[in-house]
């Protein structure tokens, strides 16, 4: 699930023409395979086949009642594809790249009241999804200590504005005091994260680690809606690893993110491209965000050989 969203209104409320209900799903397979070219330089590739769903609603009029409703499926695809590098004893690097997706969604759009112009019924878009280029490194002090850093690029930039059409090509369309095109104005900036860790391998079973991290959010002030009311954030994370069998272990983890408050500002004088021409919206958030992940991790060999020799000294 590379990609994903749930937020919840109740309505009505101050910023309903600007977001209601939302949910986004993806589910992603990414078949894989590598080959270890020596003992210091591994290469893998990989394709991907993205499923995703999406449901939004918004306020239309200033009155409750008044929405637009926009539900749709599709799938995108794309690839994968990494090296890995031993320079060093005890130290490996890795680049990663995720290809960016263009997610074809057909689906429909729905308005009330039916009073209004609007177009109705099948509609069609293509949302272009980010590629993303990671670098992280790994290297182990002793039978005990190990530490790692990531940094990571997300080309969040190339998304831009969604525009919903109807199956003939033409915009699809919603008249109110003016005949207004359909559109999602996301237009992000491209994001960034940077993060460092450390994990101590405590007993022959048990292995805990902790890090923290810094990202870089792709929603500007300019651009930032209530639907997505996202922004620059500290992350703190800890974690462990259990190891339930010689070939198999348990990893859990918590995270917790400091998000700096984002503001939104939704008006004629703002340049915000979601505004509607008539209503404004001027806010504050609170966030912050808590995560927790389990994994069941199960080994069929030894895929990271203990010994492998270094191309430098």
């Amino acid at each position: 699930a590379p990609f994903g969203l749930s937020v919840s209104f109740q309505d009505p409320w101050a910023g309903r023409n600007y977001a209601g209900d939302t949910t986004v799903k993806t589910y992603n397979a990414n078949p894989t395979i590598a080959w270890r070219v020596n003992d210091w330089f591994s290469i893998g590739v990989g394709v991907q086949a993205q499923y995703a769903s999406i449901r939004q609603t918004s306020g239309l009029l200033p009155t409750p009642g008044s929405v637009v409703i926009l539900d749709g499926k599709g799938w995108g695809f794309g690839a994968t594809a990494g090296v890995t590098f031993t320079p060093w004893a005890n130290t490996t690097i890795g680049l990663g790249w995720r290809s960016a997706i263009n997610q074809d969604i057909s689906g429909t759009l729905a308005v009330t009241p039916n009073t209004l112009p609007a177009t109705r019924g099948s509609v069609e878009t293509t949302i272009n999804l980010p590629d993303i280029v990671s670098l992280g490194i790994r290297h182990r002090f002793d039978d005990r200590w190990t530490v790692m850093g990531t940094a990571e690029w997300s080309n969040w930039s190339r998304i831009g504005t969604v525009n919903i059409n109807q199956l003939s090509g033409a915009p699809a369309t919603i008249t109110t005091t003016a005949t207004n095109a359909v559109t999602l104005p996301l237009q992000y900036d491209d994001g960034w994260f940077f993060s460092a860790g450390v994990e101590y391998r405590w007993t022959e079973r048990l292995t805990v680690r902790g890090g923290v991290g810094y990202e870089i959010s792709p929603i500007t002030d300019q651009v930032r809606t209530p639907r997505l009311p996202d922004n620059d954030r500290f992350w703190a994370s800890v974690g462990l690893s259990w190891k339930i069998a010689p070939f198999a272990h348990i990893d859990l983890a918590y995270t917790h993110l400091f998000i700096k408050d984002p503001n939104v500002n939704i008006s004629a004088a703002s340049g915000n491209p979601s505004f509607n021409g008539s209503i404004s919206y001027i806010g504050t958030v609170d966030a912050h965000s808590d995560m927790i992940s389990g994994a069941l991790v199960v080994r069929f060999d030894d895929l990271e050989p203990s010994v492998k020799k270094p191309f430098m000294k």
